[in-house]
């Protein structure tokens, strides 16, 4: 948005006409007020939906026993706690089965 800004801005300079220097300021200050919205945006995702307490309560119960809640959770669940767990995706050979994984430094 900057870089938008600036040319236009440039161009604003460049300009003779009255229609298109009019113009050109209503988009410049169209583009600041979207960057204010979106800084705003911006802060108001960046707070945490829970406290830290919350949060060390869950990854402790979740370190204590991951596969209680891999067995109980949603699908999402399960997902992140194997991308928790390896380091990198199952191999799977036709012949011998899963061969080892490389296991998470957590574990």
């Amino acid at each position: 948005m900057d870089k938008k800004q600036d040319a236009m801005v440039e161009r604003l300079v460049e300009t003779s006409n009255p229609k298109v220097i009019a113009e050109l300021e209503t988009k410049i200050a169209k583009l600041d007020e979207d960057k204010l919205r979106m800084s705003e945006k911006i802060t108001q995702n960046s707070k945490p939906k829970a406290s830290m307490g919350q949060i060390f309560e869950l990854l402790r119960e979740l370190l204590s026993n991951p596969w209680n809640i891999h067995d109980k959770g949603p699908l999402e669940v399960k997902k992140t706690i194997l991308k928790t767990a390896f380091k990198a995706p199952l191999a799977y050979d036709r012949q011998n089965g899963f061969r080892n994984p490389q296991v998470s430094v957590i574990f």
